[in-house]
């Protein structure tokens, strides 16, 4: 009889589970990962500004603690190494190790919290403005400062004498991968995750390697979830006291794997993950993206797996545990929880009451409410997040059943609350180890794509409980949810997204002055204070913000004028002479209107100070000066309209207006004498 070994490459935990060809776990190696985390200072703002945590794994600690992950599992077990058939894994997004030429690590792996980058680059932020990327990537999840990208652009910027060495990019199911077949391949689920696959054509987008500025020959040649790689070799093999007779097969993503394990593969069911975040997956034919879920390759050709993720998981029950209930366990608290009838008594939670400042994120408190309606409520209010998610992936309600994993699978009250606010039954599979069993599967069945059918998964995705909704609590959760909806529509929705926007457009102010580049900055006062003309020139709402910077400039006494593009081409460029200056924005920097204006400008020897976030566009290269922009994203709910980017605008305005009056020596009286109108005027002239 032959055995099958699952790795769950997890960011906690590494876990290493032995099956059967049953699929009943046999052995399970579970241990604690050992990770850093460094601090990164920036150069250019004070620490408490710019100290970002990084979060590494040595080398090093990895291969020893999942040896001991390995080996705990097959004494467990009782196998010896050459009863395994197969292994493979689930593994982790965005995590990856730098590679020399000779496949020696150059880092530690970076682990995807790391945070190191502080906000997102301008390479990846010109990408995730090209209109092809949903269409190409499949992410409605846009990446962000935790991506492996973005940690790319990092080294490229800061290491730049490491960034030189670098051979291969390895995620790290890659470099497990490399390490135990001596094979350069990635998983398609895994590496759909970076943004940089195109996955309708299930190979690397050249785009988008070329505007991050990654050769293809740095990342591994990808292939399907389920594909043979060979068998294992190499002393790696060994030290983890494996054979060279097992065989090694790509696994993938693990809430793909988890999906898997569950037996999704053959059925319309979705898993749901009640984790540090909630996380939903589901199966459907042909590739499919659209904002807000991402969608990867699954195990067959033409078909597609989909995930959408909220933030208002099991975080916020281990917040209120150690902030409100230190001297109770969460197990203690959630038998108080039992007692309480749905709708908490009247306390609802917000999602994500952990941002909250204390108990701000509950409203409805009263005196009677104990710990167990505070809990109840958290519970209620992640069913609600998790309802949106199904929502999203299951439109036409075509799912009969969702599977339960994770942490809260664990809780049969919370999972009993899910189903009656769902209105959907929920299956809690008999083995917790989906990862691992979901990877062991792989292994066990060999080659997927090739595979006729798959009812194997189906056969092998046990469940040790059904749990239905209850029909009284369904139409109290109904009632209760339309107060509920009704509630945080008129009030507490509107208020944080108000509040949302503020904290985005405070950000975007307060990233000018990291990313402010100093010797440009200073050359563009010094010509605006000495010209003979300052013209300003912009489209759209940057059209706005430059007209506003002409009239404060003549206030100050500076011969400024704003000029149209639509007039500019008319006639207007006539306005421009030898060493005026004019003040371009364009946050893309290849604004149609403004090109020809651009032509114009260098042919009449004017100095054009160009404001842009694409360095690489014919704004940046024709302009004698470039003040760069850096917008981490809009303000609006929908990314798109020019909200943070415009005062940010506004604000380099006001910067170089207040730097301009400094070398200028420019007065209150002088102010005076033009602005006798209006209060201000008023004001001034009767001092």
């Amino acid at each position: 009889m032959g055995f099958y070994l699952g790795i769950d490459l997890g960011t906690s935990y590494l876990k290493a589970g032995i099956f059967d060809k049953n699929g009943f776990l046999l052995g399970l190696g579970r241990h604690a990962l050992g990770k850093k985390f460094p601090v990164f200072r920036g150069k250019k703002a004070p620490p408490v500004v710019q100290d970002a945590v990084g979060c590494e794994l040595p080398i090093a600690d990895f291969w020893s603690t999942l040896h001991k992950c390995i080996n705990q599992a097959m004494e467990k077990a009782k196998i010896n190494p050459n009863k395994l058939l197969t292994v493979s894994y689930s593994s982790q997004a965005n995590s990856f190790v730098l590679l020399d030429e000779t496949d020696t690590p150059l880092t530690s792996l970076i682990l995807w919290p790391d945070e190191r980058v502080g906000r997102v680059p301008s390479a990846l932020q010109t990408l995730l403005k090209n209109h092809d990327f949903l269409k190409r990537t499949g992410l409605g999840i846009s990446p962000g400062v935790q991506s492996m990208v973005a940690k790319i652009a990092w080294f490229q910027e800061n290491k730049p004498g490491a960034w030189k060495k670098v051979s291969s990019i390895a995620s790290i199911s890659d470099y497990l991968t490399l390490s135990l077949t001596g094979q350069k391949v990635s998983d398609f689920s895994t590496s759909s995750m970076t943004g940089l696959l195109d996955v309708s054509g299930e190979r690397w987008w050249n785009e988008a390697l070329e505007t991050l500025n990654i050769s293809e020959n740095l990342l591994f040649s990808p292939k399907r979830t389920g594909s043979f790689v060979g068998p294992l070799i190499g002393r790696r093999a060994k030290s983890l006291g494996l054979s060279t007779n097992t065989k090694f097969f790509l696994g993938g993503l693990d809430h793909h794997i988890v999906a898997v394990g569950a037996g999704l593969p053959n059925s319309t069911n979705l898993s749901e993950s009640t984790g540090t975040v909630l996380a939903c997956v589901n199966y459907r034919q042909g590739f499919q993206p659209k904002e807000g879920i991402n969608v990867a390759p699954s195990l067959k050709e033409g078909d597609y797996f989909q995930m959408a993720f909220n933030e208002n998981g099991a975080t916020v029950l281990e917040w209120y545990q150690k902030k409100f209930a230190p001297e109770l366990s969460i197990e203690e608290l959630l038998k108080m929880a039992e007692s309480i009838s749905p709708g908490s008594d009247g306390l609802k939670a917000l999602p994500c009451a952990n941002k909250y400042e204390s108990l701000s994120g509950f409203y409805n408190i009263v005196n009677r409410h104990s710990h167990g309606h505070f809990v109840r409520a958290i519970l209620e209010s992640t069913a609600l997040s998790l309802r949106d998610l199904v929502d999203s992936l299951d439109r036409e309600n075509v799912s009969k059943a969702l599977i339960a994993s994770g942490g809260g699978a664990r809780s049969l009250l919370w999972v009993q609350v899910k189903a009656d606010i769902l209105n959907k039954a929920f299956m809690v599979p008999e083995c917790s180890e989906l990862a691992c069993q979901g990877a062991a599967l792989i292994g066990a069945m060999g080659n997927i794509q090739e595979n006729n059918g798959l009812k194997p998964f189906e056969r092998q995705a046990r469940y040790a409980r059904l749990i239905k909704p209850n029909p009284i609590n369904v139409e109290r959760y109904k009632l209760g949810n339309k107060i509920i909806r009704m509630k945080k529509t008129e009030k507490d929705v509107i208020l944080q997204r108000a509040k949302q926007s503020l904290e985005i457009e405070s950000k975007a102010i307060s990233d000018i002055i990291d990313y402010l580049d100093e010797e440009s900055f200073l050359k563009a006062v010094k010509v605006l204070s000495s010209c003979p003309k300052i013209i300003t020139c912009a489209s759209g709402s940057s059209g706005i913000a430059a007209k506003k910077f002409a009239h404060s400039l003549c206030c100050i006494e500076r011969n400024a004028q704003f000029l149209s593009p639509a007039e500019a081409i008319h006639g207007g460029m006539g306005c421009m002479k030898k060493e005026d200056a004019v003040v371009m924005v364009s946050r893309g920097g290849k604004t149609a209107e403004l090109l020809p204006i651009i032509e114009v400008c260098n042919k009449k020897g004017v100095i054009l100070i160009g404001i842009t976030e694409n360095l690489d566009s014919p704004l940046a290269k024709s302009s004698q000066i470039v003040i760069p922009m850096k917008i981490e994203r809009e303000s609006d709910p929908l990314n798109v309209m020019a909200t943070s980017s415009f005062v940010a605008t506004i604000a380099i305005f006001d910067a170089m207006l207040a730097a301009i009056m400094e070398v200028t020596n420019y007065t209150l009286e002088q102010f005076a004498l033009i602005h006798p109108g209006g209060a201000v005027g008023s004001r001034l002239n009767r001092e």
